[in-house]
């Protein structure tokens, strides 16, 4: 047995083949047989400070085992670049316990106080084992302001909006089932955006593809600005409640079900729910999927899209099918300004990953009170038969001509 006492040393070190660069080192040093263990009060390294205990073995000759117990009340995540995946700019205290065997490398930080770079801090713990696959465990954190930044660490051009989360986050499970679950309020940085907050409990399989088993989305406050964020052509400004459960791979297939709420100012909330499939992801993505209005507020669409002449409400159910490019919605749906029992048939084409660009539509009903429709309209004005119109943006043109082929006016509308 040999014991080295250091009062000061700097070295470079390989751990999991990237250099390690130790600033200055104090300690005791012991061999036995081919063992040695390190007890240190102070190890720098470029911008942490720490203290514990090390252990080498190298007796198996098939590899050498490590183990490493350490706190550090200061450290700085660019001291940590060995770890087998990035960690985003920050600095913080935490205690750290390695082991290093045959079967791989396992790694537990626990007391962690970490303040990020681009703003935000957590606490809590995180682990992983490399033995057979990369294996996150025990992973428990309490976001406070953190920036959705960090996700440039993971994902290179990250579409996720600016905004600060706070909430607690628990993950588990190989990469390939990743337990998840996590409650979240989302706050808007601009704060030109309402409070939302978010749910989510589930497996994710974060492979190529991506993929879902029964993980649950829930928002009980959602300001649907957040979509805009994500897509400008999704303008939308109101507020409501979701709930989506989804399950499938992306550019395979996806089911999902759930239900929305959604309202605008003073006007009569909108609600749905539906259940259906995604084939594909984008074009050419097919859709197949029943949608139930309970109701769909027109006044609510006239108060989002300032100049659109509605009021009143529809009901009843929707079947969407067809590729995104060209999908078809059709219905027979409800409202108080019909006449008689008799419901609003609706025969919708767009593409559904730019509505606006262009759609076609045609309507048929027995009689409807366009003045509890359209409050420009005359008050006794009736619609009876089938009209059909196209259009881009907001913009469009009645095209349709009388069954018998008698003469018939063209009329252009345009909504301001």
């Amino acid at each position: 047995k040999r014991q080295i006492q250091v009062g000061a040393l700097r070295a470079y070190a390989d751990v999991l083949s990237v250099p390690l660069e130790i600033e200055e080192f104090r300690g005791a040093v012991r061999r036995m047989d081919e063992t040695v263990s390190v007890v240190s009060p102070r190890i720098w390294l470029t911008e942490t400070e720490a203290s514990g205990e090390a252990t080498v073995d190298w007796s198996d000759p098939e590899v050498v085992q490590a183990s490493v117990d350490l706190t550090a009340d200061l450290f700085d995540t660019q001291d940590l670049q060995w770890l087998p995946f990035p960690l985003p700019p920050s600095s913080g205290a935490a205690h750290l316990v390695l082991e290093r065997t045959l079967e791989g490398v396992s790694l537990e930080l626990t007391d962690l106080d970490v303040n990020f770079e681009r703003g935000g801090t957590t606490r809590g713990r995180l682990g992983f084992e490399t033995a057979g696959e990369f294996t996150l465990r025990g992973v428990v954190l309490e976001l406070q302001d953190v920036s959705t930044g960090i996700l440039d660490t993971w994902i290179e051009d990250s579409p996720v909006p600016p905004a600060r989360l706070t909430g607690p986050v628990r993950v588990s499970g190989p990469l390939r089932t990743l337990q998840v679950d996590a409650t979240l309020d989302v706050d808007d940085p601009d704060d030109e955006l309402g409070r939302t907050v978010g749910q989510v409990a589930g497996v994710i399989h974060a492979g190529d593809p991506l993929g879902f088993t029964g993980l649950t989305v829930e928002f009980d406050a959602l300001d649907y600005g957040w979509l805009g964020r994500l897509d400008p052509r999704v303008p939308l400004r109101g507020i409501g409640s979701a709930s989506i459960t989804g399950s499938g791979t992306v550019g395979t297939g996806l089911t999902a079900s759930g239900s929305v709420n959604y309202g605008f100012g003073e006007t009569t909330p909108s609600s749905f729910v539906f259940a259906g499939t995604l084939a594909g992801w984008g074009p050419p993505g097919v859709v197949e999927a029943d949608v139930e209005l309970l109701p769909l507020s027109l006044d609510g669409v006239a108060a989002e899209f300032s100049g659109v002449p509605l009021q009143g409400t529809l009901n009843g159910p929707l079947r969407l099918e067809g590729p995104l490019e060209a999908l078809a919605i059709r219905g027979d749906l409800r409202s108080d300004a019909l006449d008689s029992g008799e419901p609003i048939s609706v025969d919708l084409k767009l593409n559904a990953s730019d509505p606006a660009a262009g759609y076609e539509a045609t309507l048929s009903t027995s009689g409807l009170r366009l003045g509890s429709v359209v409050p420009s309209a005359p008050e006794d004005s009736r619609l009876i038969g089938r009209v059909a119109f196209a259009g881009s943006g907001l913009s469009a043109v009645l095209r349709d001509k009388p069954p018998n082929n008698s003469p018939a006016g063209h009329v252009e509308l345009k909504v301001r």
